[in-house]
């Protein structure tokens, strides 16, 4: 056992200082009247290890929604839109699909997304915003919220 833990630590470190979600876009609109949002999301993943791209079977991503909440100490709650990211090599990224449905006080415009990618075989992850989040939320608030999920 002890061998199998330094192994996984020497892997979290050797990827560590190469592995980050370089970008996201998403894609949405709003169907059935407004009530659901129906779209698509682009998450641009740098995973490098001993300075060679890692492969992708090796990546995991997940699209996550960031809403304000009643019941969260901090105001806030996540929200997983889609856990199985494919990557798609002719654009050199991972396509996640949005499927929600929304309260009639919310709109496409005031959605919050972001790419959450990790490291299948250990513990290391990395998260970005989408273009529209609020700026009070810092990415502090949102690890933090990334940690209570896991």
């Amino acid at each position: 056992w002890y061998q199998r833990r330094v192994r996984k630590q020497w892997y979290q470190r050797r990827v560590r200082g190469a592995f980050g979600v370089a970008g996201v876009k998403a894609v949405v609109r709003e169907v059935n009247g407004g009530s659901a949002l129906r779209g698509k999301a682009f998450c641009d993943v740098e995973a490098r290890k001993y300075g060679q791209d890692v492969d992708s079977s090796e990546v995991g991503t997940m699209l996550l929604n960031l809403r304000s909440s009643n019941t969260s100490s901090i105001g806030y709650e996540l929200a997983i839109i889609d856990d199985n990211g494919k990557y798609k090599k002719k654009i050199g990224a991972f396509k996640l699909k949005i499927r929600q449905q929304i309260d009639a006080s919310e709109s496409a415009d005031s959605q919050c997304y972001i790419c959450l990618a990790y490291v299948n075989n250990g513990a290391h992850w990395s998260h970005k915003r989408a273009d529209g989040c609020p700026a009070s939320v810092s990415d502090e608030m949102i690890a933090y919220l990334i940690e209570s999920m896991m």
